[in-house]
């Protein structure tokens, strides 16, 4: 396991935890004055012999106000949601915009302002709809930063589907499809992606295309507890060739190998190029 980080900033913190009141109406706003945060359902959905339903978890930042992404980088803590024992929840399956990188008391970030919406799978016990008995209720939890950090937390309600009329329903799955635009792409597309990726001793090396030219290139890695890398990629153009280029991120100087400490290992992926972005996956 890797040292965790803390911001210099999260010192002078005051753990000022919000436990806001339970909103049953589908589209209704909870907020503080960092954040606010509303759980809408845009649809039914099957899969794998299991029933749930399609769902969107929308978070908006007071001015200069960041959050997370699922590996915050340096510091901070991601969104988590947990269903109540009672909620006739099952599991939450969630997907991730791409991040921007923020840069704060020298210590790397990856975080998302002024707002983001997550797409979500929920999973749901087979009488949901029918028994009165569950609550519906989600906590979630993040944290905020400004010039100090606060966690938020709220208690969200999953409306049974039944009871959202189809305007609404119709107006959530609009909103649905506008962030489900804005998540990377799951593998390579035409204009964007990743040939290889290789490991040495002090870096991780991705070979990567992109037919329009590299433009605002990022590269955003995962690799789970095992390792923090957040180093900003060192972008080479192959033989001069503007659409091919070897993107590497060092290691971090206390890491002696990081070919031996990610072997076996699956290490994820997100590179971005302009506003287009792609996703992939890597077991080395």
């Amino acid at each position: 396991m890797e040292h965790i980080k803390i911001l210099p900033y999260i010192m002078a913190l005051a753990l000022l935890v919000f436990h806001a009141v339970p909103v049953s109406a589908q589209d209704m706003w909870q907020e503080v004055k960092e954040s606010r945060v509303r759980l809408l359902v845009s649809g039914e959905s099957s899969h794998d012999d299991m029933h749930g339903y399609e769902g969107l978890l929308q978070i908006e930042l007071s001015d200069g106000w960041h959050t997370y992404w699922r590996a915050p980088g340096d510091a901070g803590i991601p969104l988590s949601l947990t269903p109540a024992e009672n909620s006739g929840i099952e599991a939450i399956a969630m997907e991730w915009p791409t991040p921007m990188r923020y840069e704060a008391f020298g210590l790397m970030n990856f975080v998302y302002h002024d707002k983001v919406s997550f797409p979500l799978q929920i999973t749901l016990a087979e009488d949901f709809e029918t028994n009165e008995s569950y609550s519906g209720d989600i906590t979630a939890f993040y944290m905020v930063c400004k010039t100090v950090c606060v966690p938020q937390e709220f208690t969200l309600n999953l409306p049974k589907i039944s009871t959202i009329d189809m305007k609404n329903l119709s107006a959530n799955q609009a909103q649905m499809r506008f962030a489900e635009r804005r998540l990377p792409y799951d593998g390579d597309v035409s204009d964007l992606g990743i040939n290889i990726a290789v490991l040495s001793k002090d870096a991780l090396v991705v070979a990567a295309r992109a037919s329009g030219g590299f433009d605002d290139v990022d590269l955003f890695v995962d690799a789970g507890d095992s390792i923090l890398l957040t180093a900003q990629p060192e972008v080479e153009l192959q033989n001069e060739d503007p659409t091919r280029a070897m993107l590497k991120i060092r290691a971090p100087e206390d890491v002696e190998n990081l070919q031996e400490l990610l072997q076996g290992q699956t290490v994820h992926m997100v590179l971005k190029n302009g506003k287009k972005a792609i996703k992939r996956e890597f077991t080395f």
